[in-house]
């Protein structure tokens, strides 16, 4: 198996807090998210990428739909050497939320996680959802596998000269 080696070096990442009261936080977060990875080399046209996008908007909106009385929301995203992309949401909601199985009959919910589990599964990634050691807010931590197609050969970050392979 090869190594993904860019000419930065890693881990590279990115952290930023959005308010979860505003709507607007999940649009501002997919564009840091897309301006990141685009700098760090990463073509915004593979599908792995567009999955990612999505995990980040339905997580930051589910902070923003049930944690919005706990202040922001803290993100992180940073790609690993092993050519992990992770994306970390950590707010002030005690709760820890599980995927459902299925969204509500009714369609008024229950896509979040649900649509999250089934992107990151479907990418041979993980997620892991740790409370605080306080008990006042959780994180929930996204791995996703990065394949090689997902990187551009050149960028202002360097050149790619070889990628693991899932």
């Amino acid at each position: 198996m090869a190594t993904a080696l860019l000419e930065a070096p890693r881990p590279l990442f990115v952290d930023f807090a959005v308010p979860t009261k505003r709507a607007e936080s999940v649009p501002l977060s997919r564009r840091i998210a897309r301006t990141t990875l685009s700098l760090w080399g990463i073509d915004l046209k593979h599908a792995v990428i567009d999955d990612t996008i999505v995990v980040l908007s339905e997580l930051v909106t589910n902070a923003h739909r049930h944690a919005s009385c706990s202040g922001d929301a803290e993100v992180r995203i940073d790609l690993t050497a092993e050519s992990l992309l992770r994306i970390a949401v950590h707010d002030h909601h005690p709760d820890k939320p599980k995927a459902l199985a299925a969204p509500y009959d009714d369609d008024s919910g229950g896509w979040g996680l649900f649509v999250v589990k089934q992107l990151v599964e479907r990418s041979g990634g993980t997620i892991v959802i740790p409370l605080d050691e306080n008990g006042h807010g959780k994180t929930i931590c996204v791995e996703i596998p990065l394949v090689a197609e997902a990187f551009l050969t050149s960028s202002t970050t360097g050149s790619v000269e070889a990628l693991a392979v899932r």
